[in-house]
């Protein structure tokens, strides 16, 4: 995974962690969509099963800045394309 680092501490605490590498803020894209999937599953099949599951950004003061606008853009080009969204809801 690129976007998603998985960490657990001693206490079985697992931390999910956003860093997009190359930008200043994370957005939601289709793949960090993807990759929060696959994430969960991981996490989902941890033995044993973890504590706690903490989302956290690798960005100073910001979570996630909203959807990447040249990915929304692109969708709305392509109709074909919005199932997407919709896949993220």
């Amino acid at each position: 995974m690129e976007t998603i680092r998985i960490t657990t501490d001693a206490d079985n605490v697992v931390t999910l962690w956003f860093d997009q590498p190359g930008k200043k803020v994370n957005s939601i894209t289709d793949k960090l969509v993807h990759e929060l999937a696959e994430a969960v599953d991981a996490v989902e099949k941890q033995q044993p099963r973890p504590r706690a599951l903490i989302f956290a950004s690798g960005k100073a003061g910001s979570f996630i800045a909203g959807g990447d606008l040249f990915e929304i853009s692109a969708m709305a080009a392509d109709p074909d394309s919005s199932w997407i969204l919709m896949r993220a809801v």
